[in-house]
């Protein structure tokens, strides 16, 4: 079955699972996802599972991860008509 998570990204980390320059990024904040959901590492999660969308480093908000790419597509097409708000 498909799965969705719904995570708050602060500030300050960037939207991928692995940045080449050390700064903060995804793979660190699903290590403690994983941990809270008692799994043995994050990478449970991050194979089956990916952020729909980005969020820029200097934004905080709802970053969705589903296991569905058709939802994902369907989330992040322009012409979707979902309204988006970013906080800086």
């Amino acid at each position: 079955p498909p799965r969705l998570l719904i995570y708050h990204k602060s500030c300050g980390v960037i939207t991928t699972l692995r940045d080449e320059f050390g700064r903060p990024d995804l793979s660190e904040a699903m290590e403690n996802v994983a941990a809270s959901l008692s799994l043995s590492s994050s990478s449970t999660l991050t194979k089956t599972m990916k952020p729909v969308g980005r969020l820029d480093m200097h934004s905080r908000g709802i970053l969705l991860w589903t296991s569905d790419g058709r939802l994902a597509r369907a989330l992040t097409a322009p012409n979707s008509g979902i309204p988006r708000r970013y906080i800086c």
